[in-house]
């Protein structure tokens, strides 16, 4: 997994698993993956996009909340990945959340070599 080499292991390590609802992903709090997108600043592996749960008391409630980011026919790898981790974190920072409520987000990456 290629993120072992981008992403300190601090922040894989506070990752949730989403596997109890049948996906084999990964999620962060907000922070977290406002942070995991800014370790790729220097790497063309782009945000092709992310979807947010609700973490309550023993369970992760999907939620229909997300975004994606499609690569532009004109555009190259590295214009891609700089536009799709703008968009990524423009659409994490404004997602409101109330103080009490437990929000993650899965990101979804591209290939290192497809970007």
């Amino acid at each position: 997994m290629f993120l072992k080499e981008f992403i300190p292991q601090r922040l894989l390590s506070n990752a949730i698993s989403l596997k109890s609802i049948g996906l084999n992903e990964l999620a962060w709090d907000k922070t977290s993956a406002l942070e995991i997108i800014k370790c790729l600043d220097f790497v063309d592996i782009g945000i092709l996009g992310g979807d947010l749960y609700r973490l309550e008391p023993g369970k992760i409630i999907p939620l229909s909340d997300n975004w994606y980011c499609d690569k532009k026919s004109n555009e190259n790898n590295k214009e891609y990945s700089f536009r799709s981790k703008i968009k990524a974190l423009n659409y994490i920072k404004s997602y409101p959340v109330d103080h009490d409520e437990k929000i993650i987000i899965s990101l979804i990456f591209t290939d290192i070599n497809s970007a």
